[in-house]
């Protein structure tokens, strides 16, 4: 695949910011969504969703990948 070695295609994340566990719960709760909920609309486990969203300090943290926050950005109506 051209992909493999032409890497310019990057730029376009370069300068996302990973949100912060309190901006992905309050994301999936200014919906009104339940954090199983959420994992059904994007296709990850209440247990993904959970590690997302858990305290950074905790061992069981996950930062959320960016395909699964845009996606829901998207599901969410915040991007067109």
């Amino acid at each position: 695949l051209a992909l493999e070695h032409d890497k310019s295609w990057l730029s376009e994340f370069s300068d996302w910011v990973r949100p912060e566990p309190d901006e992905v719960k309050a994301m999936i709760k200014g919906k009104g969504l339940t954090q199983n909920q959420f994992g059904e609309l994007t296709g990850i486990s209440s247990k993904a969703v959970q590690n997302y969203c858990c305290s950074k300090d905790l061992p069981s943290y996950r930062p959320i990948p960016y395909s699964v926050w845009r996606l829901a950005m998207h599901e969410l109506g915040y991007l067109s």
